[in-house]
């Protein structure tokens, strides 16, 4: 296996460093054109077939990629050069998204062409599989270590900052442009991603961790959960990546309710709701990242649990209180809310920061692939469950 050798000063934004400046340029055209295919994909399932069963399958389907290939994904990651496991990923992503417009041209029969898409879209998802641990497990081996947090914060941000432009940049070229044209920006933007990777320059060192080439890879997958499950602050790091996940996605359900019938503001104050949900994260991570880079991960995620809950109860409390004290309603309760909204989502930001650092910082370098896909799993089964 080989390793990086981390150049720059500790002192210096991380973006002064070139090999993490690539990585962050691809990232963030990546996620941008990721947008173009999550979004095409179901809206052209449901225009094929017209069926609500084969738009909630469209998105098990991705969910089960996590689910099928986490674990097994994560150990690859560990074993293989970790630039070169991306580079391929984008590649071969690339190559896959272009054949969904083709078979679309190529139209052989309605269920021919959705099954189709059904398997590409899984093979897709198993791709980001093998690129996400292997991004967690490379950024440390970029920047120094006081850059750490600096890095995962403008990573991370950067990341719910492009979902946001991408989802409404997908859904204007859809309804303008057609279904096709956002399978080709995808493509596209996979492969300048590929172009930014491979401009990454490494140097080799000596690794010291060859064990783990040598087992198998359900023995490697047992390994790293044996060894996350003996280190306190990873095992508490296990459970809540089940638990915040469970509980968010029940006060997402809820939140529908509250904005429908509590505030009264329709779709358009739902949509406004989730826009402060995005960029109160990306907010919250970039800034929590600026001001306690040198705090433990584990109390930024313990103070983003707190966070969390206190503001996400003022969010609800305090518009409650102004409408049955008849002092706003409608629109204006929605504008009251919206500050607690993005202090909510600063506390989920800070969530997702502290774990990834936590598994960069708390597991040994040679087990932060696995470590990483146990966290996306676990994260995955607790969707479902939430």
């Amino acid at each position: 296996m080989t390793g990086l050798v981390v150049t720059g000063s500790a002192e210096k934004h991380p973006l002064t460093n070139p090999a993490f400046r690539w990585l962050w340029l691809g990232q963030a055209i990546s996620i941008f054109g990721s947008r173009f295919t999550l979004v095409a994909i179901p809206l052209y399932i449901h225009k094929l077939t017209g069926s609500a069963g084969h738009l909630s399958l469209s998105f098990i389907v991705q969910m089960s990629a996590s689910l099928l290939l986490g674990l097994s994904a994560g150990a690859y990651s560990d074993r293989w050069d970790k630039r070169r496991t991306m580079l391929v990923a984008e590649i071969v992503r690339a190559f896959l998204v272009m054949l969904i417009p083709l078979s679309i041209f190529f139209q052989r029969g309605q269920s021919l062409q959705v099954g189709l898409i059904y398997l590409l879209s899984f093979v897709i998802a198993a791709g980001g599989q093998f690129f996400k641990p292997a991004k967690v497990a490379l950024i440390p081996t970029l920047v120094h270590k006081k850059q750490l947090a600096a890095a995962n914060a403008l990573d991370q941000s950067t990341e719910k900052f492009m979902e946001a432009v991408g989802y409404s940049a997908a859904g204007l070229m859809i309804a303008f442009v057609g279904v096709s044209a956002a399978f080709v920006v995808d493509a596209v933007t996979f492969a300048l991603s590929a172009v930014c990777i491979y401009m990454i320059k490494v140097n080799a060192v000596e690794n010291a961790e060859k064990k783990s080439t040598q087992d198998s890879i359900v023995a490697s997958i047992r390994e790293g959960l044996q060894k996350m499950w003996s280190i306190p602050s990873l095992r508490r790091l296990l459970v809540l990546s089940f638990l915040a996940p469970v509980v968010m996605g029940a006060t997402q359900s809820l939140t529908v309710l509250f904005v429908e019938t509590v505030l009264q503001v329709g779709e358009a104050g739902y949509g406004f709701w989730q826009t402060a949900i995005s960029a109160g994260i990306a907010l919250g991570i970039l800034i929590i990242g600026r001001l306690f880079a040198n705090t433990h991960p584990g109390k930024l995620v313990a103070g983003g649990v707190i966070g969390f809950g206190f503001f996400q109860l003022l969010s609800i409390i305090i518009p409650v209180w102004l409408q049955r004290s008849e002092l706003l309603s409608g629109n204006w309760l929605l504008l009251v809310a919206i500050p607690f909204v993005m202090l909510t989502a600063a506390g989920n930001g800070s969530i997702f920061l502290g774990i990834r650092m936590m598994v960069q910082s708390d597991v040994p370098p040679g087990m932060i692939g696995r470590a990483a896909s146990a966290v996306g799993v676990i994260g995955s089964l607790a969707i479902i469950v939430g």
